[in-house]
């Protein structure tokens, strides 16, 4: 039997003490999770192309696709919101496996209707109910994994999740052009699937309504999980420190979307018509990036409290797409991708983590459904501020805007970990 050792850990994102702790194992049901994680992004067949499947196969002008990408994208923002609430009240397994196996049958009913005009508003019916699922399935691994254990957890699913995801569009590539119609039976069959996983392997988390932390005996991180009785307000505003966090991380995502909108605007000028090839490979060098690094990162990063770890998070992304400023040749290209992907893979991985530690057990879902808009909402703007910006200065003026509002973003999130750290000195 492991002896426990006298170390300084992180409970749930927060430094805590010195003192004799035993690292708990991994529960069987965060494993279980990860093979849904990765099933799910390997039959994320539709969503991928869903612009090609309006534009190609459905004769949608660029202007009305990237109207209904923006409505649809926005509704999955509401699915976002209810989903936080349902897990709350009715199960995180529940909801997952219901929302998802409604989803089966909307992308079932697609595949037997075809190239129907009114297909593609029973895909965004289907993302409303695949989106919901993101805030119960973030709550289940809080509720699951024990909080010393968190960011490996966190980690290993985002892990999956990406190396789901880079087997997935590419077997959708070749059925997109000859056999459409088995992109939306392999999305139904992945759903059903990964419902039948949860349905079999892995019981309700929600946490019981345990009576609230006596907050001059309990612990900060303790007092910070209990369960607490109010409405969702009543309750957040008593933790303006996550408020903080969600703002400032719609700031990380204004910056991250730029390698969706003005990265492939940006290679277009300067290589021409080896742009979308570099594009290309850029993705590629994301994918295995994330593969390569997410385990490694994880393991040399877990003694930091995860809002430390987010603000070497920022440096990444400030000096990666910074760096962009002076590119002009695929290989420097290449390194700028591998230096934001690690700001990607330690944001994704401590994020959560952070929203955990701060979230009643009685709220997760809410407040992560809270958190999942709120930084959502840079990633929606980026397109719109950044194609403004551009208009106006030039493609490559983007990336010391993108340098500095990174170096910004990690100045306010060093503010959120120094008050945080100041909290636990106080508590303990």
């Amino acid at each position: 039997m492991q002896k426990a050792k006298t170390v300084s850990r992180s409970r749930g994102g927060m430094r805590i003490p010195r003192r004799r702790l035993r690292r708990a194992p991994l529960p069987g049901a965060i494993y279980i999770l990860f093979f849904v994680r990765l099933i799910n992004a390997m039959g994320n067949f539709v969503f991928p192309f869903m612009t090609m499947l309006l534009t190609v196969k459905l004769g949608y002008s660029k202007t009305a696709a990237g109207t209904f990408m923006t409505v649809m994208s926005f509704l999955g923002g509401l699915g976002i919101l209810a989903g936080g609430k349902i897990s709350d009240s009715f199960g995180r397994k529940r909801t997952i496996i219901t929302v998802q196996l409604t989803a089966s049958i909307l992308f079932g009913i697609c595949a037997f209707m075809g190239l129907d005009p009114i297909v593609p508003f029973i895909i965004a019916l289907a993302n409303i109910m695949t989106q919901s699922s993101l805030p119960a399935f973030n709550a289940m691994i809080a509720d699951i994994a024990p909080p010393e254990r968190r960011k490996e957890a966190f980690a290993l699913l985002y892990w999956g999740n990406n190396i789901g995801f880079s087997i997935g569009p590419i077997m959708a590539g070749y059925l997109f052009n000859t056999h459409t119609a088995y992109m939306f039976y392999g999305n139904m069959i992945a759903l059903a699937v990964v419902s039948f996983l949860l349905g079999f392997f892995v019981k309700e988390s929600l946490p019981g309504r345990e009576q609230p932390a006596n907050h001059k005996t309990a612990s900060l991180a303790a007092t910070e999980e209990a369960a607490e009785t109010g409405g969702f307000f009543q309750v957040l505003k008593k933790r303006p420190i996550l408020i903080s966090f969600s703002l400032v991380m719609l700031l990380y995502n204004f910056v991250y979307a730029q390698h969706q909108f003005s990265l492939p605007l940006f290679l277009n000028e300067i290589l021409g018509n080896a742009g979308p090839k570099t594009y290309g490979m850029v993705m590629t060098t994301n994918g295995l990036t994330v593969v390569a690094c997410t385990i490694f990162l994880t393991l040399i990063l877990r003694r930091f409290s995860a809002s430390s770890n987010m603000v070497l998070a920022a440096i990444f992304y400030a000096a990666g797409f910074g760096m962009l400023t002076f590119c002009n040749s695929t290989f420097a290209i290449i390194v700028s991708t591998i230096i934001w992907t690690i700001g990607e893979v330690i944001s994704a991985t401590n994020c959560q983590v952070f929203v955990a530690a701060h979230a009643p057990m009685s709220h997760r879902g809410r407040f992560n459904s809270m958190f999942s808009f709120v930084s959502g909402l840079g990633t929606a703007l980026s397109p719109i501020v950044s194609g403004a910006y551009i208009q106006r200065m030039g493609v490559r003026a983007i990336w010391p805007a993108s340098f500095s509002l990174g170096l910004m973003a990690g100045f306010f999130m060093g503010i959120i970990s120094i008050a945080e750290r100041r909290r636990v000195r106080i508590a303990a």
